[in-house]
């Protein structure tokens, strides 16, 4: 009860929320089991594991390609484990290995309405409390489909990754210039897609060198470069080293100087590539190892063009939402709501800006969407502004001659010869 003569005194927080931040680096891995497989592992489900745990790894069918994938991915991490969301389907069963491959593809792409193959990764959210950010499907994104159209996975893949808010990579023909060129006709315009069109060679259990594919791979890569910015998932994986191959799928020519090149001519073509580094070259891509160069997406949009700032917008609007969501239902539409929800939104802007990964934001109560029928049906509108950094592509020097400098070291030269200085003879 109030007091009946006296003074009161209220505590009224008119400041932001404090963020908390999206977690963009969980992966999604949809993979193949034996046609034959009779184990205890999920089909056309989701589960949550640790790619580092041995029991999960003795459960796969040994030296099969999930057991091969994991390795991969585990490859690329160099401090921790990641966090990691599994689909297992079944491999064809067709004798015809033509055929077995489109039975294998029909099953990793799935039903969307039964949520089946790739698209059981949307029951994450609900059924594990996780949402793939980071997707891949390996070595299934470029083969035609039976009757010479695109590749059924890719085609289905825009509205999977918009439903996640995931970024996937896909794995191209690792055949030639063409073949790669060719493949990338035939995938749909998609912001949220990034091709890689050569595989790499890894060394199996019994010294062999085999062709595996690069998206699981890219994706442990990711993870790495988005924990070394401290889970800030505003920079690609473009020139960064890939571990644990022997040597890229196919060798190509490459230089950073050179778009003759055939790696440059497909990274024109938003294709990434992986290459070799050489030692003694300074044209070279790095002084040894091996690179996967990948940074830019299947958009028209030049604005989302670089998938780090696709996922960098991602971010900052899942942040917001996890944030703003405390304010529903237990704040009414007054001016201390209006202010914290506008400022809720700068403070997570804010700290993408001081961290570093975006160059400015604005944030506005618009007038024009915020109309009295709006506000009285409680419901606020701001709107805010943000650019994230580019990636840094390419670079540009220009030389020409500077002949002043020979007249300015003769004047010097007289200058000192005038002071005494004399020229050794």
């Amino acid at each position: 009860m109030p007091v009946s003569y006296g003074i009161e005194h209220t505590y009224e927080n008119l400041q932001s929320l404090i963020p908390s931040k999206a977690e963009m680096s969980t992966a999604g891995l949809v993979l193949t089991l034996p046609s034959d497989y009779a184990g205890a592992l999920p089909l056309n489900d989701v589960a949550d594991v640790n790619p580092t745990d041995l029991s999960f790894y003795n459960a796969l069918p040994a030296g099969g390609a999930a057991q091969l994938e994991i390795e991969g991915l585990n490859d690329q991490i160099t401090s921790r484990s990641a966090q990691l969301v599994v689909t297992f389907v079944k491999e064809g069963a067709s004798a015809d290995p033509v055929t077995r491959i489109q039975e294998t593809i029909a099953n990793l792409k799935g039903d969307s309405v039964l949520k089946t193959g790739m698209h059981a990764l949307t029951r994450a959210p609900q059924k594990i409390g996780k949402t793939p950010r980071l997707v891949a499907v390996p070595g299934y994104t470029s083969q035609a489909a039976s009757g010479g159209g695109a590749n059924p996975i890719a085609a289905d893949m825009p509205g999977l990754l918009g439903k996640l808010g995931a970024i996937a990579f896909l794995d191209g023909p690792n055949s030639n210039r063409q073949g790669g060129i060719d493949w990338r006709e035939t995938l749909p315009s998609s912001e949220r897609m990034v091709p890689i069109e050569t595989g790499a060679y890894i060394q199996d259990a019994d010294g062999n060198e085999i062709l595996r594919p690069m998206s699981g791979r890219a994706v442990g890569m990711q993870i790495r470069v988005d924990e070394e910015k401290g889970g800030y998932p505003f920079h690609t994986l473009a020139g960064r080293d890939v571990f644990g191959i022997t040597q890229p799928g196919r060798e190509m020519d490459f230089t950073i100087d050179d778009a003759d090149t055939e790696g440059q001519q497909l990274l024109a073509q938003q294709i990434g590539i992986v290459v070799r580094g050489e030692a003694n070259m300074e044209a070279a891509v790095g002084q040894g190892g091996f690179q996967l160069i990948a940074f830019e997406t299947l958009s028209t949009d030049p604005d989302l063009k670089f998938y780090n700032v696709v996922r960098g917008f991602d971010w900052m609007r899942l942040t917001q939402l996890k944030t703003l969501r405390a304010l529903l239902g237990q704040h009414n539409i007054s001016i201390p709501t209006m202010l914290k929800y506008a400022r809720t939104i700068e403070a997570v802007l804010r700290l993408a800006r001081n961290e570093g990964h975006i160059a400015g934001y604005q944030v506005d109560l618009p007038p024009e969407r915020n109309l009295e029928e709006s506000l009285a049906d409680g419901e606020i509108t701001a709107s805010f502004k943000a650019q994230p950094f580019p990636v840094f592509r390419r670079g540009r020097v220009i030389y020409s001659p500077y002949r002043v400098a020979l007249t300015r070291s003769l004047e010097q030269a007289r200058q000192q010869l005038q002071e005494g200085i004399f020229l050794a003879a």
